[in-house]
């Protein structure tokens, strides 16, 4: 496991995680709508068993084909709307993601905007990059 040290301090995993849900908790509705666009999708795919059981039941073992067109269709369409939904819950979800890493971005690189030209000359790479995350938690 990856420690990470404040000023000698080991920070556990939910510190890490305060730090940066301090930085999504302004894109909350992007991570709602991708919360509740996967449980709609998780909805539409527990329909898809019932139908086919219709099939089953009334086509195959009762030899009715009266409606296999129409349970075809609903399978179909709702392999569509449950797609539709995944689809919603990996953009809301992204999205909200994306916004999250600008924030974190802007903020590291501000703090190393502020930084003297004299820190910077003295540092390497490493240290100053070391150095960011520790300032950042």
């Amino acid at each position: 496991m990856l420690k990470i040290h404040n000023k000698g301090k080991s920070l556990g995993n939910f510190e890490i995680q305060k730090g940066i849900f301090s930085y999504a908790k302004n894109d909350w509705k992007y991570y709602l709508a991708g919360i509740l666009a996967m449980f709609a999708g998780v909805q539409a795919n527990l329909f898809q068993p019932l139908l086919i059981q219709k099939i089953i039941d009334e086509i195959i073992i009762e030899g009715n084909s009266d409606n296999f067109i129409i349970y075809t269709l609903g399978i179909f369409g709702i392999a569509l709307i449950a797609g539709v939904f995944n689809y919603s819950n990996r953009y809301f979800n992204d999205k909200a993601a994306e916004k999250t890493i600008f924030n974190l971005r802007n903020v590291a690189f501000e703090k190393l905007q502020h930084q003297s030209l004299q820190y910077h000359n003295n540092q390497t790479r490493l240290i100053l990059l070391r150095e960011l995350i520790e300032q950042y938690q």
